[in-house]
């Protein structure tokens, strides 16, 4: 019992220490963003976060690039092909990258929205779910075996999401500010009040959501989560569970302190941690105002 208390004293400890000392804001600068690997650039506000996802059974690589700037999330997708490296023997169903892989895309986006035009090889899509309202742009290039997607999501108008699609440039001939590894936090806004603490209400869905809205109240809506990576130590010591933790989401964007609620050991603490820096979200709002709020935030660890 004393080893458990001490494992979490010393988290604690950890993570009020890290999370004072890591940046949580940024101005809002429009920059163009080269990103070299997958050769193209695109304009952010800011130093986007960079996290991918694999999809062996569907033959897939989903890499993201997201930023915040004033209540508004911009993010580009690429999903591209990538034969796995070992063989895939426990997927429910399995498909070859290409067309059909594009179309089971279109029918998520027919979930919750629309497509309202198409012109040559780029779709847009509207959606309206959940309180939150997107614009997403789906560029074809299946001829190199992926397609890019440019999505934008806020609450209201979104007056600077043609801006960000146009700036989408996928020829040879770009140029910009390398992405890297992209920031290690999500970067919130310069110069906004964070001292505002509510607490958050319970998710709701989008009938109390817009019933919130008459009286300028409006929940906090993430809408990106990175998955926490597994360590090599704990699949070897078979550690598996979930990682809680106490979010502070700041009023600009910005992540702020991460509590450890319930920890897990031989790393997975640590890389819950880290993926709490990148959530990426809308503020929860007060009488029409962003504020500053926390809430449990949980991550998955299976071995398999």
């Amino acid at each position: 019992m004393i080893k458990v208390f001490l494992a979490i004293l010393i988290c604690f400890v950890f993570v009020s220490t890290t999370s004072s000392q890591t940046p949580s804001d940024a101005p809002i600068e429009w920059t163009t963003y080269e990103i070299g690997d997958h050769k193209l650039s695109v304009n952010f506000p800011k130093l986007p976060i960079r996290f991918s996802q694999a999809d062996a059974c569907n033959e897939k690589s989903t890499e993201h690039f997201t930023a915040y700037a004033e209540e508004v999330v911009y993010t580009l997708t690429v999903v591209k092909r990538e034969k796995p490296k070992w063989r895939v023997t426990m997927c429910p169903s399995t498909s070859e990258f290409g067309e059909e892989t594009l179309n089971a895309r279109r029918e998520e986006l027919k979930a919750t929205g629309e497509r309202v035009r198409t012109a040559d090889a780029t779709e847009l899509w509207s959606l309206n779910s959940a309180g939150r309202k997107s614009k997403v742009w789906i560029v074809d290039d299946l001829q190199k075996e992926r397609w890019v997607e440019l999505t934008v999501t806020g609450r209201g108008e979104l007056p600077k999401a043609e801006e960000f699609a146009d700036s989408l440039t996928l020829s040879e001939n770009r140029s910009g500010r390398e992405v890297g590894i992209g920031s290690s936090v999500t970067l919130g806004d310069t110069g906004v009040d964070t001292s505002v603490i509510v607490q958050s209400p319970t998710p709701k869905n989008d009938a109390a959501a817009n019933a919130d809205k008459k009286d300028g109240s409006e929940p906090l809506l993430v809408v990106s989560k990175v998955n926490a990576q597994y360590t090599d130590a704990a699949r070897k010591n078979h550690e598996r569970g979930n990682v809680t933790l106490r979010v502070t989401f700041l009023a600009n964007g910005g992540i702020g302190t991460i509590q450890v609620i319930q920890p897990l050991k031989w790393g997975l603490t640590e890389q819950a941690i880290t993926a709490a820096r990148k959530l990426v979200f809308l503020p929860q709002r007060l009488n029409g105002a962003a504020v500053t709020t926390s809430r449990p935030v949980t991550f998955s660890f299976n071995i398999y």
